[in-house]
């Protein structure tokens, strides 16, 4: 089979904890959509898209001023669950 013709989406996960020492803002771009983390608090991302798309990824605190930010690739809908797996915001 020629994986190149592949279209069925894929779902692509990344967990992050706030270890920054405090509060923290969670960003999730590229839709700029900010949330409170709280010290110790783990989200989960998830992004539903086309295999082609971007994977996740990480912008560490110490590179953004302190804020949590994950990028999620611009073809697909992404969502933020907590630890508990309630939904923060679902796109």
């Amino acid at each position: 089979m020629d994986r190149s013709q592949d279209t069925r989406d894929i779902v692509r996960r990344l967990t992050v904890e706030n270890l920054t020492g405090q509060l923290a803002t969670f960003i999730l771009e590229p839709w700029g959509c900010e949330y409170r983390m709280e010290l110790g608090q783990k989200f989960v991302v998830e992004q539903l898209g086309p295999p082609q798309d971007d994977e996740l990824w990480l912008v560490p605190a110490e590179e953004s001023g302190g804020d949590i930010v994950v990028w999620a690739g611009l073809k697909s809908n992404a969502r933020i669950l907590r630890e508990d797996g309630s939904v923060v915001v679902d796109w």
